[in-house]
């Protein structure tokens, strides 16, 4: 097995795969599914575009099972008219223990022009340091081009599984006060990890017919 780092845009991405010995080099292997923890400062306070004071739940995401994950609630909205926001992840940068926490909102994890939202919490929140053994991904990128985030509350349900990630298709948002993207599909239940290549079970019918697999290009966790 190889993992290799790097550093891409702010953020810590790890390219998970296989390699077989003795396999024949004119083999060719889809490229492994590229899994991305999204990182938060920690020496300066995160930058965006909106900054908006509240208060954040941490450990209290619906979509994320990471320790500075949080669920976040502002007294004002941004500028796509939302005060409610998950995931939002805990900033070292900026935060004081007790007085100030920053938690960064990423609006579209592709996006880097687009940004996200600060929320900051008078006071401090309080951070939990408990980790599960994985995490879950709370985005996802699909080779068919659609962009994927996890969903909160109640959603439809077929055979049992819950319907996790709505998803967007081009054309993708340029500027905050623009849509993410138009509708897209929806993926059912959690992606298959169990190959180099993650897959989804996805489809374009909002009514949740026709679920096929369909390979991940990219996860944010």
């Amino acid at each position: 097995m190889f993992i290799g780092v790097a550093l891409v845009s702010g953020t810590l991405g790890a390219e998970i795969g296989y390699s077989v010995a003795g396999a024949s080099p004119s083999l060719k292997r889809s490229s492994p599914t590229k899994v991305t923890l999204f990182a938060t400062p920690i020496g300066t306070a995160p930058k965006a575009r909106t900054r908006l004071d509240g208060s954040c739940n941490t450990g209290g995401s619906d979509v994320s099972n990471r320790p500075d994950a949080a669920r976040c609630f502002t007294t004002r909205s941004n500028a796509r008219g939302i005060n409610v926001f998950d995931p939002c992840f805990h900033s070292e940068g900026g935060s004081t223990p007790g007085k100030l926490d920053l938690f960064l909102c990423p609006d579209d994890p592709w996006n880097s022009s687009v940004g996200g939202t600060v929320v900051a919490v008078p006071g401090g929140a309080g951070v939990s340091r408990e980790g599960p053994s994985s995490f879950r991904p709370w985005a996802l990128l699909l080779v068919n081009g659609q962009r994927c985030l996890a969903t909160g509350g109640a959603t439809g349900t077929t055979a049992g599984l819950r319907y996790n990630y709505g998803c967007f298709a081009p054309p993708f948002a340029r500027n905050v006060r623009q849509p993410i993207g138009k509708a897209g599909g929806i993926v059912l239940g959690d992606p298959d990890q169990r190959a180099r290549v993650w897959s989804a079970l996805f489809t374009k019918d909002t009514t949740g017919r026709g679920f096929t697999p369909v390979g991940v290009r990219q996860a944010y966790e």
